[in-house]
Order: structure tokens, then C-alpha cells, then sequence
């Protein structure tokens, strides 16, 4: 057996798992700035799958009723998203309050609020919010 070449494949492995494991501990710290854009942007682009990446449990039956609804949005709402601007982010190690605006109405300030949920920031929306 050639042991050069074994040597070779196992640290090329090694060395595959040691990339992977850093990029999926990367994802796991978004902070949650990045996970309330992530989280309106989708809402707001009716993208509701993916929405409910960055949503809490409760939060993903609203969207779930949201995206029910959205068949009957007229199509200016469907084809034309609002563009999401975050003014603010106030966070602890619990919980995360995002000020944000909506380029309909730029001078509206709206509050996302946010859980830190198994090592993860997570969007918690209520019937009010939406």
C-alpha cells in the first residue's frame, strides 16, 4: 500500500470536515440584525419557506396564515415588495428589539422582536404586527 497517498486522502478529509464544521458554526451566529432583514425581507418578498428559517414555532403559523391570505393580495402587493431598512437594534443575550421601516412609509418606525432560541436568534410575530 502506498501510505503517501492514504496520508493524503485522510488529511484532504480532515480538512473537508474542518471547513464544513467552521461555515455551519458561522451560521449559527448571525446576529439578530441579520436575522430580522433576513426574516422581513422574506416576508415582505411573500418567500414564507424561507421566512420560517428565521421564525419562531408560533411565528410560523402566523406565517402559515399569512401565506393562506397571500392568494388573494392583488398583484401590486405580490409583485411589488416593500424594500426593509433597519434604523435599530437594542439586544441582550435573551431577546433582540430591531426597529425597522418599510419603503412604503419611511417615516413609520416598526418593532420586530426576536428570541435567542437554541443557539439561534429567532422572529416572534404576533397578529398585531403584520
Amino acid at each position: 500500500m502506498n501510505y503517501k497517498k492514504i496520508f493524503t486522502v485522510a488529511s484532504t478529509i480532515c480538512l473537508l470536515f474542518i471547513i464544513s464544521y467552521s461555515i455551519a458554526q458561522k451560521k449559527g451566529k448571525e446576529n439578530s440584525k441579520d436575522v430580522a432583514y433576513k426574516f422581513l425581507d422574506a416576508v415582505e418578498k411573500l418567500k414564507f419557506i424561507e421566512a420560517k428559517t428565521y421564525a419562531t414555532n408560533e411565528t410560523d403559523k402566523m406565517l402559515d396564515m399569512l401565506e393562506s391570505f397571500s392568494s388573494m393580495m392583488p398583484d401590486s402587493v405580490k409583485y411589488n415588495p416593500q424594500k426593509v431598512t433597519i434604523i435599530s437594534t437594542i439586544e441582550d443575550k435573551k431577546s433582540s428589539e430591531v426597529t425597522y421601516t418599510l419603503s412604503k412609509n419611511p417615516s413609520e418606525k416598526k418593532i420586530l422582536k426576536l428570541e435567542f432560541i437554541d443557539n439561534k436568534w429567532e422572529a416572534i410575530m404576533t397578529k398585531d404586527e403584520e
